[in-house]
Parts: C-alpha cells; structure tokens; sequence
C-alpha cells in the first residue's frame, strides 16, 4: 500500500510524519522544494539560488511517500551460499 501525505491530510500522526521528514531534510534538499518549477521559462538566475526554507513548516509542494508492502523479497549476494529472506504481512 503507498499513501501519499499532503497538506490536506488529516490524519495528524501522518501529518506529523510529513513534518518530521520536512525537517530531517538538509537546507539544500529544503532549496530544492523551493526553486522555480520544472519546464517553466527560465528566469533570473536569484530564483535558481532561493533561500533555506524555514525548517519548524513543510512548504506546501512537499509531500511525503509512506510505503507499507505486503511482501518483500530480499536476496543477499554476499557470502557463500547466498542468503534469501521472504517476509509476508499477517493480518
């Protein structure tokens, strides 16, 4: 399953996850968020450079991606004989 986390969210725990990954970010991620939008005429070169974003409030374009699969399938090459761990969700 993959909810994406928007501002318009309303679950709060969800909403306090989006912000924990918005400040867990570094200011040049932050910037990235920030800058002009893909494909859009090019402009003065200040809005390539934009200031950090405040850290405390996630700008509104970001959003967050939480994936909960209901199965992985992880092979480890390393060593001899190589490992396998198959992992299901229950309930």
């Amino acid at each position: 399953m993959l909810t994406l986390i928007t501002p318009d969210t309303e679950d709060g725990a969800l909403q306090q996850r989006r912000q924990h990954l918005w400040q867990s970010l570094s200011d040049p991620a932050r910037c990235a968020f920030a800058g002009p939008d893909p494909g859009a005429p090019r402009s003065p070169q200040h809005q390539f450079d934009p200031p950090a974003p405040a850290p405390e409030q996630p700008l509104a374009d970001f959003c967050g991606l939480l994936l909960a699969p209901d199965r992985v399938d992880y092979l480890n090459l390393r060593g001899d004989p190589q490992e396998r761990w198959l992992y299901q969700r229950s309930g």
